[in-house]
Formats: structure tokens, C-alpha cells, sequence
């Protein structure tokens, strides 16, 4: 946080250190900060796409969830190749969840699990959750236990407190879908 406000102090035309400010801020819980400093960064750099992701990711966890797919859909128009592409399609099956809209939240995780991405437990859990919320409870399984493989630790509140979210709750349909996969609490 320090770091990021001092990035910001140095060069106030950055748009880095306003994304970088603007992710901090999202993992403490401060939603409201986050998203200021998430549109400055746009406002800053409207290509930035990783400040469009940042945005989007912010205004899911605070319960914008209409506006969080705008901001996601922004950051696949403006880098369709981007090699991180498979974050922003994770938030957005994220986010589709969220929304109750579970077909919608498999359409993208399965899109995730076809896009080149680093080794991450992420697009297994969303394809986890997606399944599970929609009864098919084998492939969510199945799922679930490659997103364990790929980090033993994974359980359900280290997804809860990892996505601080402003309201209380805010997390239920995607914890009830892992929790349905199989996810230990």
C-alpha cells in the first residue's frame, strides 16, 4: 500500500500506480477507494486493459455486478490476446455466478480453460463452481479436485478471505458452488 501511494506521489499521471493502488485497496476491502482509484487509472490510460480487469474485479466484489461486466468485457475488447486474458474471463465467470446466471458462468469458465494460461487453481475452481451450481456434480468434482492439485491448500475460506467482498454474503453463490464441488470449508 505504501509503495503504491508513493508511486502515486512520484508521477500523478501514472496509470500504473493507480492500478496498483486501486488492486491494494480491493484486497483490503476498501471497494469504494478501489474503484476511484481503479477510474482514475482509465481515465489516465482508457486502453489500459488491466485496469479495466482491476475495475471490473473491484465493482463484482462490491456488488456491482452489472457494471463489473461492462469493465471486464472492455478488458477482453481492448486485449483479446493478453497472455493474463484468463484472469478477467476467471472474474467474469466469477461475477456471472454472483448474478445467479450459472449457464452464463460455465460459458465462461470453459472459455477460460481453453485460453493459454499459467498453472493457477482459478479457472478450475470457477469451472467447479459453474458445474455445481448447475447439478452436475461428477464434473464438478472432478474439477474441483485439479484446482486442489494445483494448490493443496485451497480451501473455502481461504476463497472468502482472498475476495474480501462489501457486503457480508457477498460470495454465497460462488462459495455454495464450490462447497457443492467439494471444497473443504
Amino acid at each position: 500500500l505504501e509503495v503504491a501511494k508513493k508511486a502515486t506521489s512520484l508521477d500523478d499521471k501514472d496509470a500504473v500506480g493507480y492500478f496498483a493502488l486501486g488492486r491494494v485497496l480491493m484486497m483490503l476491502g476498501q471497494h469504494d477507494a478501489s474503484i476511484a482509484q481503479l477510474e482514475h487509472s482509465i481515465r489516465l490510460n482508457p486502453s489500459f486493459s488491466q485496469a479495466h480487469h482491476g475495475l471490473g474485479f473491484s465493482l463484482a466484489l462490491a456488488g456491482r455486478l452489472e457494471e463489473a461486466v461492462e469493465a471486464l468485457e472492455m478488458a477482453i475488447r481492448l486485449s483479446p490476446r493478453d497472455p493474463l486474458g484468463w484472469a478477467t474471463t476467471v472474474v467474469h465467470s466469477i461475477t456471472s455466478t454472483l448474478m445467479h446466471e450459472h449457464e452464463e458462468a460455465l460459458v465462461w469458465a470453459e472459455r477460460t480453460m481453453r485460453l493459454p494460461r499459467i498453472n493457477s487453481y482459478y479457472p478450475h475452481a470457477v469451472l467447479a463452481a459453474a458445474l455445481a451450481n448447475l447439478g452436475r456434480a461428477d464434473e464438478a468434482r472432478t474439477a474441483i479436485e485439479k484446482a486442489i492439485e494445483e494448490k493443496p491448500d485451497l480451501t473455502l475460506s481461504f476463497v472468502e478471505k482472498n475476495m474480501p467482498t462489501k457486503q457480508p454474503g457477498g460470495l454465497a453463490p460462488y462459495l455454495d458452488g464450490l462447497r457443492k464441488a467439494g471444497l473443504p470449508e
